[in-house]
């Protein structure tokens, strides 16, 4: 691998995500991969929220729709061609503005995926189950415990 670097910065309100990496002969590959499964990761996550979605309402659609189903390919056919377009509208109206409506039916897919155990996209928990000596850092802050008073 040649010397270089893999650099994301993005700043757009009070939202600020910095990631890089400096790439030199001893770099390997697997540690550029997880650079870019973070930035992919940061990006997910604000994009759906710049666009107005309302991803748990879509997480709850996908999670309705995939009740009671095996998890595995057939399922994926069987919830899909059961949906037809109008469902899709119908349930993520409340979920989205109608502009975003794509985006929306978007995450339906990758949710509704997930749901299935068919992911189709590598996450940071099964990046570092595949390459454990890459780790992903996980992202700062205090989330899910409660602040003591």
């Amino acid at each position: 691998m040649s010397d270089g670097k893999v650099v994301f910065a993005a700043k757009y309100g009070d939202w600020i995500s910095i990631r890089k990496i400096w790439v030199d002969p001893e770099t390997r590959p697997e540690e550029v991969a997880a650079l870019l499964v973070g930035v992919r990761q940061s990006i997910d996550r604000k994009l759906y929220d710049l666009l107005g979605v309302d991803e748990p309402a879509v997480e709850e659609f996908a999670k309705r729709l995939t009740k009671g189903k095996r998890k595995g390919f057939s399922s994926v056919s069987d919830v899909f061609s059961a949906m037809g377009p109008e469902a899709y509208r119908v349930g993520l109206s409340g979920a989205c503005p109608p502009e975003a409506l794509p985006a929306a039916k978007a995450l339906l897919a990758q949710k509704v995926l997930e749901e299935l155990k068919m992911s189709p996209e590598i996450d940071a928990k099964e990046f570092n189950k595949a390459f454990p000596n890459a780790k992903i850092a996980k992202p700062r802050g205090n989330f899910g415990k409660k602040k003591k008073k």
